[in-house]
């Protein structure tokens, strides 16, 4: 078990997040593999028309109500590079669902999504582009940017660089995530600012979420939901087992801290009082 402190320093941060041992494969993180296998289906699949139909298109939204296009341009990318690294972002970063749990994982998703989309709406609002196939508004790129981006957030603040000077480049130390940085970076402006505007959102919608002022962090989708995110009940009961497991783990974890901290106490004591004795001693 691994514990990974949250955005404070302090060791009493009330955001503490619990992982598992890692795995290569999505054993723990059902709603990382589910969006890892539907954004690359989709994407390689779906014809150019129908990843049309389920763009961000705010010209249909506002004059026709296609109000489903606000959910749906998260299902896929438009290009098979974007598809590639977009993929592999997925599969690196589905150690979080492991350590938030599938419940929190779910709601960090809706939560981060929602609210970037919002900013993205209101920034291709403010930055359309009339002469853009006549559509009136800037078309934010397809695909689940804001989902990838806000977890940029979470690898930024909480998983430190176990190789801070892994390499160096022109006098610069590189870490062992640059390398996830420079993938990043190459998503983030394959489209120019139709990639560029969802990124961002999503980079601010995952701060806003690990932020201790608004305190998203706690919450979490509804146990009735578990059935539906591990598969079927029985899963359900293995993985409510294992997070009691864990827990069972943690506290005797600390009540064997706490045991340690009891016999320094008494060997300290044993000692004032050998000491006593041998100044008495002493005087006599």
């Amino acid at each position: 078990s691994v514990s990974v402190a949250g955005t404070s320093k302090k060791k009493s941060s009330s955001f503490v997040l619990q992982g598992k041992k890692m795995s290569s494969s999505f054993e723990g993180a059902p709603l990382s593999r589910a969006v890892f296998f539907g954004t690359t289906l989709h994407s390689l699949f779906l014809s150019s028309s129908t990843k049309r139909l389920l763009s961000l298109d705010l010209g249909r939204v506002l004059a026709h109500g296609e109000l489903w296009r606000l959910v749906s341009h998260h299902l896929a990318f438009e290009t098979y590079g974007e598809t590639l690294v977009g993929a592999l972002h997925i599969y690196w970063f589905r150690n979080f669902e492991r350590m938030l749990g599938s419940r929190r994982f779910g709601a960090f998703a809706a939560l981060a999504c929602s609210l970037a989309t919002s900013l993205a709406t209101g920034a291709a609002l403010a930055l359309g582009d009339r002469r853009e196939e006549g559509a009136g508004y800037l078309r934010v790129a397809p695909g689940p940017y804001a989902l990838i981006f806000s977890m940029y957030s979470l690898y930024y603040s909480l998983i430190p660089a176990t190789r801070p000077r892994l390499v160096g480049v022109a006098g610069i130390d590189l870490s062992n995530k640059s390398l996830v940085y420079v993938a990043g970076a190459q998503l983030l402006f394959s489209n120019g600012a139709r990639s560029l505007i969802p990124g961002i959102c999503g980079l601010i919608a995952g701060f806003a979420y690990l932020s201790e002022s608004f305190k998203l962090y706690t919450l979490a989708l509804p146990k009735s939901l578990d059935k539906w995110l591990f598969g079927c009940p029985s899963a359900a009961a293995a993985a409510t087992a294992s997070t009691r497991q864990d827990n069972s783990g943690q506290r005797r974890r600390d009540d064997d801290d706490d045991d340690d901290q009891d016999d320094d106490t008494d060997d300290d004591d044993d000692d004032d009082q050998d000491d006593d004795t041998d100044d008495d001693d002493d005087d006599d």
